[in-house]
């Protein structure tokens, strides 16, 4: 179902200079012919009540259902219909029926309405040269929506039609999601429950072994509100998944994405201890495992979405397993995190990453693993064809440093908020041609930044 929306402005946004005003008292002759044309092509017309007041009549040739509280009480002609229909039910039933697109035409509620609900895939905009100063705006009650330039259309010497492409949502609007406590509960039961442990790092940490986090991405991007991740934090995080997707091995190869963080770890005196260069994270780290073995690409998923096998790991064992009588192993950082596991639901062109994480410091490294696998189902999902359902977050030793508790107690005392709005640039059809520029985070709202210790 195609839901597309024609409007008629000012040059300073005003779709009318005052309440009940109709456009064809000032729009030019050449955008009512653009609408009569646009709306018989589409067939099916929605518009509010207030917008088919200032016409009047039936639209001829076309089906026209206009959305009003009292639809017993009004009266329109033969070839209206009216609905108290929310745009979702709307829709809904406009698809059982058959109806495979419909074009949506006013006023300014209605379009706000059909945005909130994530439902507009293409707009109309009639541009005409006029400024009003004051007057009926072209929506209400809407939060942000990306559009994307199709094309332009002069009507006339004086108007142009505008084509966009809308970028649809499939997260649920702010208002109507959940605050997640799931990050806040794991951070509770390790330091509640959790076995204190003396790992090869030299500091003691607390852990559990087997945790489990859902995240529905309707609720959101499981990006934590504990603290901001904004900024520099989301960029290094989403630039470290671009550059490992992309073979690289090297600190000097992660700059180049925008990933810094690395340095302490692949330090000379570190990566002597594995026969290797100063920098050089070695053959067995993420990036040379995922570009060894064609699995990343989608080709599978594409031909064959029902199988069970789409399986991308990072672990060659012959680089990440050491023992007395074997040489040093190839890599710096065995590594932690990037086993997946993708599901593919065709009947509901649906898509799901279950993540599994052999090690987990949850208060730094797995905050920022959650921000690149959820990238990562939305970015396959896009490439693929499909949208993204669920991220299923697996770790094996959730651990917390000792280091880190006092800055724990505070993450605690801070409640979760809701799941902010992650949007991609669906002009992106390569998974390798993704970058952090096409990646844009709205409606997050966390608490303060907080800098938390982590030891090499």
């Amino acid at each position: 179902m195609k839901v597309f929306l024609i409007a008629a402005m000012s040059a300073d946004g005003k779709i009318a200079e005052q309440e009940h005003q109709s456009s064809l008292d000032w729009t030019s002759t050449e955008d009512t012919q653009f609408f009569v044309e646009k709306t018989k092509e589409i067939g099916t017309v929605v518009m509010g009540r207030k917008t088919f007041a200032t016409i009047g009549k039936p639209l001829k040739d076309r089906r026209l259902i206009v959305m009003t509280a009292n639809p017993d009480s009004q009266a329109g002609g033969e070839g209206v219909e009216f609905t108290s229909n929310d745009p979702a039910t709307l829709v809904g039933r406009l698809q059982a029926e058959g109806c495979e697109q419909v074009i949506v035409a006013g006023g300014a509620s209605v379009y706000g309405q059909f945005f909130a609900a994530g439902l507009v895939d293409e707009v109309f905009l009639t541009v005409e040269p006029v400024l009003f100063g004051q007057g009926v705006p072209l929506a209400t009650d809407f939060g942000r929506v990306n559009l994307e330039f199709v094309a332009a259309r002069q009507l006339n010497s004086r108007a142009i039609v505008l084509h966009y492409r809308a970028q649809r949502s499939f997260m649920k609007p702010v208002a109507e999601r959940t605050p997640d406590h799931q990050y806040r509960n794991l951070l509770k039961k390790i330091m509640e429950e959790g076995v204190d442990v003396k790992p090869i790092q030299g500091e003691g940490s607390r852990m559990i072994l087997g945790a489990q986090m859902h995240f529905s991405l309707e609720n959101g991007f499981p990006m934590i509100t504990e603290r901001d991740l904004s900024g520099r934090f989301m960029v290094g995080a989403l630039g470290e998944h671009f550059a490992f997707l992309h073979g690289a091995r090297t600190q000097e190869e992660l700059k180049a994405f925008g990933c810094a963080w690395w340095k302490r770890w692949v330090t000379k005196e570190r990566c002597d201890i594995f026969g290797l260069p100063e920098g050089d994270l070695g053959p067995g780290s993420y990036g040379p495992a995922w570009t060894a073995f064609p699995t990343a690409e989608g080709k599978q998923i594409k031909e064959r979405p029902n199988l069970r096998t789409h399986i991308i790991s990072p672990w060659i064992p012959q680089y990440t397993i050491q023992h007395a009588e074997l040489p040093p192993r190839k890599v710096v950082v065995a590594p932690c995190h990037g086993y997946l596991h993708v599901l593919v639901f065709p009947e509901t062109k649906q898509l799901s990453v279950h993540h599994f994480q052999r090690s987990g410091d949850i208060p730094v490294g797995v905050v920022f693993n959650m921000i690149q696998y959820a990238a990562f189902t939305m970015m396959l999902a896009q490439v693929t064809g499909y949208t993204p359902k669920e991220l299923v977050y697996t770790i094996s030793d959730a651990h917390i440093y000792e280091s880190q508790f006092e800055h724990v107690k505070e993450l605690l005392a801070r409640e979760p908020r809701p799941f902010p709005t992650m949007m991609l640039d669906s002009n992106v059809k390569d998974l390798l041609d993704f970058r952090p520029d096409h990646f844009t985070l709205t409606d997050y709202d966390p608490h303060e930044a907080m800098v938390i210790p982590t030891p090499v």
